[in-house]
């Protein structure tokens, strides 16, 4: 994925809020800043059509368990390991 920094990430979500791109993007530069409760904020606020897409449910699903929500985290891992047996993250939090 095509690296942007963080201001340019915010500015193109706010104009554009589908650009999955941005958001997911943002979103690992503020869990990297230690602000895992944003991240998932961000997260969740993926437009409904995106929201079920792998890279979301697992970016989602990391940031919850950062920011010390393992509960919430589990079950989106546990499916995420059903859908795909080759997620090291998915197999990483639920073996936690």
């Amino acid at each position: 994925m095509h690296r942007v920094p963080p201001a340019c990430a915010s500015f193109a979500l706010r104009r554009d809020p589908d650009n999955l791109a941005a958001r997911l993007e943002l979103s690992e530069r503020l869990g990297r800043a230690g602000r895992n409760a944003e991240a998932v904020l961000l997260l969740e606020a993926t437009p409904a059509g995106q929201r079920g897409r792998p890279e979301v449910r697992e970016r989602l699903a990391r940031q919850l368990h950062l920011a010390g929500e393992t509960e919430r985290a589990l079950p989106l891992a546990e499916a995420l390991l059903a859908e795909r047996p080759d997620s090291i993250l998915a197999r990483r939090l639920v073996s936690t």
